[in-house]
């Protein structure tokens, strides 16, 4: 509604002007006409595509609409490249778990949350009122009829075709015409007996309004009013429109007449409304003679004065009008204004234009840092692109015989660059700085060779927040692939869902605002009572001479942790000193476990490893997950910073929005506050606080609403429920629906 009411103010202002500056020329029936584009302004809540010269282009130039603030500003900080640090072929993020009810003391009573929001109540103020201004508007004309029908009479007219019924004197302050399918025409017994001219005049000056469809704008403008009861010029333009209703019906009627009733006309009006007053209700659809004494005089002098149309002066407000129109129907234009992508958008970019069960190229695009497309490093972008190259090419360009190659070679064109990079880039190979182009160059074939055995692909990346700002997309992402923190990538919207890659660069951690829904919620669990989460203490266990082979071997910022099958045919955990020795730090894995890094969690850097095993009887006794988040203390040996089990991968996501992040697994949610790690078992608290009692269900986090979707079976009141969770902080906030 805010750009509708901003919109229409613009057009009502302007034609309220041009209605003053054009009043001793313009034709009233062009002037009644414009208030129509009033009408479609207030009455249909849509507006043509943004355009550079709209009101709201203007009004939004000078609005911060920025709604996502980023730490240090997120502006990209120069870099010169990315990490070194080995990586495995697809990246595995900390992702979702379950509960760990340890280390919970305290009680958590629920409380229905109070936060009386100013939109909502000011958006319940205008629907009381709507319904106060309807309920009067359909009251009176109700009522209006309900008279008339008791007071009126058939008076037939030969030779007229509308209805017409005579009402006593009190009925009505002059004829008037009344009905919106089949409008009829009142009069009063001293018109209908006055003289035959007078008649005539009265019933042609009707009949206008009926031919104008007076009646129908009458009925659009008492919605208008209602609608916007609270627009003090609203109510403006309805009494205006009101007055030159009737300036046009006159005009109108003395078009039918003839010049030479002109004077009689006049004479007609003043003498059926001496002193008239005109109606008090503005919310009564008739169509009536009466009007008050300064419109009176505007009407009489305006009929005795004769016509004094300038056909300029009408083409001039026309142009006028449609340059206003044209301002004041189109939305507003990207002007560069900072905005919040949507979780719809998010998740286009998330889940279609990056990522995917397939190769995908646009995700080589984050390979390297680059301030400006033509500095891409084209090694890394190019380095999982090609074909076979034939027996002969490999001979002649990169000089070895097919059989004698220790990798797998790889042949890309000219061409097929060129394609690419145009593309996503707009430039084509020789518009590039050729960055590390390291590939050997056959001119013959116009081509690049390469051989290797590894691969430098990301095949996944997420990105949990991003900006624009006009054509201008910026997605931050915490570069977990290379390991050297965050990122800002910046594409340029090319329409129909293309972008061309502007730059990658490293940028400061963002704070991403968290979007809560605007309805109250239905629940919220204060856990301020909390204590502080105790996690299991880790032993080390020295091991010697019992190593068969590895399974999985990392360097964690110059710790060599390992996973190894033993020779008693276990499989351990282990930090591998430089001599050999294996401080066991976890036992008996499962065959399916998996390590990767984790970054700022609690203000640790540090690594996660996860395994399959039977779940403590707390947590259903079944088989599932754990997660074990590890960062290394004082001694250089693994310390746990929480335990996560579940169903699901655990998730490190800034769930408040206030910088820090939190660890969320499908029934839990860890959190720091006052220097301490809390954590909060979801299953515990909803079962407990549920008024009709909540059986536990599955859940599923929705990363770009930063809430969990809780699908809760039967309670004691047999009704199942799909609620959204968030976590503002201190609270758990519970938005259920039953289904």
């Amino acid at each position: 509604m805010r750009e509708i009411l901003i919109t229409s103010t613009v057009l009502i202002a302007a034609l309220l002007v041009l209605r003053w500056v054009f009043r001793r020329t313009l034709s009233r029936r062009v002037q009644y006409a414009l208030w129509a584009l009033v009408l479609v302004r207030l009455l249909v809540p849509v507006s043509l595509p943004g355009a550079d010269f709209s009101v709201l282009t203007a009004v939004g130039s000078q609005e911060e609409t920025a709604v996502v603030s980023l730490a240090g500003q997120a502006e990209p900080m120069q870099s010169d490249g990315g990490g070194s640090t080995p990586q495995p072929s697809q990246q595995s993020p900390a992702g979702q778990g379950q509960a760990v009810p340890s280390g919970q003391g305290g009680t958590v009573a629920a409380n229905p949350v109070e936060k009386p929001v100013l939109p909502q109540i000011l958006k319940g103020i205008w629907a009381v009122g709507m319904l106060l201004v309807g309920g009067f508007f359909l009251l009176s004309n109700l009522g209006f009829w309900r008279r008339l029908c008791r007071e009126r009479e058939l008076y037939p007219v030969a030779g007229f075709s509308r209805r017409v019924y005579l009402i006593r004197e009190g009925g009505g302050r002059s004829p008037f015409l009344f009905g919106l399918v089949r409008p009829a025409v009142y009069l009063m017994p001293t018109v209908a007996v006055s003289s035959s001219e007078t008649l005539r005049h009265v019933l042609v000056h009707e009949d206008t309004h009926a031919r104008h469809l007076d009646p129908l704008w009458a009925l659009l403008r008492c919605v208008c009013l209602t609608i916007y009861w609270f627009d003090p010029l609203v109510w403006v333009a309805a009494a205006c429109a009101k007055t030159d209703c009737e300036l046009a019906c006159d005009e109108g009627a003395l078009a039918r007449l003839g010049e030479d009733q002109r004077i009689p006309y006049g004479q007609t009006i003043l003498a059926l409304i001496p002193g008239g007053r005109g109606s008090g209700n503005p919310f009564l659809t008739a169509s009536t003679m009466a009007a008050r004494k300064r419109q009176m005089e505007d009407r009489i002098t305006r009929i005795a004065q004769g016509p004094r149309q300038v056909l300029a002066a009408a083409v001039a407000v026309v142009l006028l009008m449609a340059g206003v129109s044209a301002c004041t129907f189109t939305g507003g234009a990207d002007i560069g204004g900072l905005t919040a992508l949507t979780g719809e958008e998010l998740q286009f970019f998330n889940e279609v234009y990056f990522n995917g069960d397939e190769y995908n190229i646009r995700n080589q695009f984050l390979s390297s840092t680059y301030e400006t497309p033509q500095d891409i490093d084209l090694y890394e972008l190019f380095y999982c692109e090609g074909s076979d190259p034939s027996d002969e090419e490999i001979r002649t360009v990169l000089g070895t015989a097919p059989d004698n190659l220790v990798c797998p070679a790889f042949k890309i064109t000219t061409g097929e660059m060129d394609q690419i990079l145009t593309e996503y880039m707009g430039l084509t190979l020789e518009e590039t700085n050729k960055t590390s182009l390291r590939f050997d160059y056959d001119a013959a074939s116009d081509a690049y060779y390469h051989m290797h055995g590894d691969t430098n692909y990301r095949s996944y990346v997420f990105f949990p927040v991003g900006t624009r700002g006009g054509k201008e997309v910026k997605l931050y992402y915490q570069d977990d692939f290379m390991g050297d923190g965050w990122k800002c990538l910046t594409l340029q919207d090319q329409g129909g869902g293309n972008y061309h890659f502007v730059s990658n660069l490293p940028c400061a951690k963002p704070s991403i605002s968290t979007d809560y829904p605007d309805e109250t919620p239905d629940m919220t669990l204060p856990l301020t009572e909390l204590q502080p989460y105790e996690a299991p203490v880790v032993s080390t266990e020295p091991h010697v001479g019992d190593y068969v082979t590895f399974l999985e071997n990392w360097d964690f910022d110059g710790h060599y942790v390992q996973t190894y099958r033993a020779t008693d045919g276990a499989i351990y955990a282990a930090v591998v000193a430089g001599d050999e020795t294996r401080y066991v730090f976890q036992s008996g894995l499962s065959e399916d476990h998996s390590m990767f890094f984790f970054q700022d969690l609690f203000g640790y850097d540090g690594f996660f490893l996860r395994y399959g095993g039977e779940l403590p009887a707390e947590y259903g006794g079944n088989r599932g997950i754990v997660t074990d988040f590890y960062y290394f203390s004082e001694d250089d040996m693994p310390a746990l910073l929480a335990r996560c089990y579940g169903s699901q991968e655990p998730r490190i996501a800034d769930l408040d929005g206030d910088g820090n992040n939190e660890l969320l697994t499908d029934c839990q949610i860890f959190f720091q506050r006052a220097g301490s790690v809390r954590e909060a078992r979801l299953p515990e608290l909803l079962q407990g606080a549920w008024p009709e009692g909540m059986n536990w269900g599955s859940s599923e986090w929705n990363p770009y609403d930063k809430c969990l979707r809780i699908r809760a079976a039967e309670g004691q009141a047999g009704k199942a429920w799909t609620c959204d969770l968030y976590f503002d902080g201190d609270n758990l906030l519970l938005y259920a629906d039953p289904v």
